[in-house]
């Protein structure tokens, strides 16, 4: 029995993620550059507006699609979505509707011949104003299916629940690190009341974030589409899920240990970020004073001394004796002399 739920599970997963129609876009800007990366790496050609694509996925706001063979990129803004084109009528519907045109161009023919010219002037200008007001209607009737034709992907449904309560679930572990640390509060103990057995017992089940987290890299690495990688983590934690129900023996069991896991990750994640946060501004600081040391160059005046200066303008140097050098054409410096 759980190995058919196991299996159902992963073939919905799969089913969700991977059953994505081919959309088509046409290039809405003049020129429109090609990349073969989301992440703006290398240039591989130039489309212009009218140009139409093929769409293979979605890469956050990137539109993949093949180029010259190749997996290429391009900003889905620069581009409109084309409607789909509209489900061809039936046989009997068509015949209908001719018969309709025809019993409407006799009326108006013999309607016609009975009219004065001055009539016929009238009719010819209210036909005109009639289908001037029709326009705006076709005009916008594609704004609205190119609303309806958007799609919603699975990445973007998880991320838009996450938003939701990131602060929120950031909010309670900082209070959790704060009761522990400071005011002593048994916080693990409160996840074994929750679980009724020992579950906060870490261990080796640290590393299970760090398993999560490298599904999610490797997913990504080889398939460059968020929708894949939130399906294979969300597989992975199914999966989990499942096993630990049957070895604790209680589904409130595993579901309390992985949110303590998932507390204990965050609580982390919070408190290296600042650290590193911290150590880059140093790192940073200590580089710059070291290549502010670097830019300073050894050179001899007209009279033939040595000094050490810096650029501080157009062919213009200061030396640390305080006095202003200047570069000539021929390579040389020579210092400024001042009345």
């Amino acid at each position: 029995m759980l190995k058919r739920t196991i299996l159902f599970i992963l073939l919905s997963c799969i089913s969700v993620v991977c059953i994505d129609a081919q959309r088509r876009w046409v290039v809405t800007d003049e020129d429109l550059t090609v990349w073969d990366s989301p992440n703006y790496l290398n240039k591989l050609g130039m489309i212009h507006r009218g140009y139409e694509i093929t769409e293979t996925g979605m890469d956050g706001d990137m539109i993949r699609f093949e180029y010259h063979g190749k997996t290429a990129y391009v900003a889905e803004y620069c581009c409109k979505l084309l409607k789909q084109e509209p489900a061809k009528k039936t046989e009997p519907a068509q015949r209908e509707e001719v018969i309709e045109v025809k019993k409407s161009e006799s009326n108006r023919a013999s309607k016609t011949i009975q009219e004065t010219p001055q009539q016929q002037e009238t009719t010819a200008n209210e036909e005109a104003v009639d289908d001037a007001t029709d326009v705006p209607e076709m005009v916008a009737a594609p704004k609205e299916n190119n609303k309806s034709a958007e799609k919603v992907t699975l990445s973007s449904v998880v991320f838009s629940s996450l938003s939701s309560f990131i602060v929120p679930w950031l909010a309670l572990c900082v209070l959790a690190l704060i009761l522990f640390a400071f005011f002593g509060v048994d916080v693990p103990g409160m996840f074994d009341k929750m679980a009724d057995m020992d579950v906060a017992d870490i261990g080796a089940k640290c590393f299970r974030p760090l398993i999560a987290a490298t599904v999610c890299g490797i997913t990504y690495y080889f398939t460059s589409n968020l929708d894949i990688m939130v399906g294979a983590l969300l597989v992975y934690q199914v999966l989990l899920l499942l096993l630990r129900t049957k070895q604790l023996g209680s589904f409130r069991a595993a579901i309390v240990e992985m949110l303590y896991l998932t507390m204990i990750a965050s609580i982390f994640v919070l408190v290296i970020i600042p650290l590193i946060f911290f150590s880059d501004r140093g790192s940073t600081k200590s580089s710059k004073r070291k290549s502010d040391d670097d830019d300073e160059i050894l050179i001899s005046d007209q009279y033939g001394h040595s000094v050490r200066v810096r650029k501080t303008g157009m062919n213009t140097y200061t030396g640390n004796d305080g006095h202003e050098y200047e570069e000539s054409a021929t390579g040389g410096f020579q210092r400024k002399m001042y009345d």
